[in-house]
């Protein structure tokens, strides 16, 4: 067998400021001065440093949005 190097381990998310390849909505601003511009996860660490999850952080901040509800049909049954 060949000794092989040993491989290095990466992850996908970068931690700290996220790349602008997947920017959404505009702009977030969390903690003041640092700008949001990439949808991070909810479990993620929040950019500020503090090392608490996102989702603690911008909900504290904000409320949450809801979409409105859809009716599951069309027609009424009243209609035919």
């Amino acid at each position: 067998m060949l000794d092989a190097a040993p491989r290095e381990t990466t992850r996908k998310r970068r931690k700290g400021y996220p790349s602008e390849t997947r920017v959404k909505r505009g702009r977030r601003f969390v903690h003041g001065e640092k700008e949001l511009v990439e949808k991070l996860g909810r479990n993620d660490t929040c950019p500020c440093g503090s090392a608490r999850r996102f989702k603690t952080v911008l909900s504290t901040q904000r409320a949450l949005r809801r979409r409105r509800t859809r009716p599951l049909l069309l027609g009424t049954e009243s209609g035919r």
